[in-house]
């Protein structure tokens, strides 16, 4: 019992901290990053039908990540940038 208590508590913290990343990217209002954001959005969506969550979290981590680092500016980012792919 105490393993579903605690998958169930880390699917509410993920879907939490997703939905916040999401809003987050909204709030912006860049169309540079609404790619990602749609990305994001599909990936909320699975985590409601995912039975691996730490899967999705490495996923969405990139991506927010990578969507992150489009908002700020090119000098001193150049090298962080070619570091990221996307999943």
């Amino acid at each position: 019992m105490r393993e579903r208590g605690f998958t169930l508590l880390l699917f509410v913290d993920k879907k939490a901290t997703l939905e916040s990343q999401i809003n987050f990217l909204k709030s912006v209002n860049n169309s540079e990053i609404n790619d990602g954001i749609a990305k994001l959005e599909q990936y909320r969506k699975d985590l409601d039908q995912s039975s691996t969550i730490i899967k999705n979290e490495a996923k969405t981590f990139m991506i927010y990540f990578a969507e992150f680092a489009k908002l700020i500016p090119e000098k001193g980012l150049l090298s962080f940038r070619k570091t990221i792919t996307f999943i």
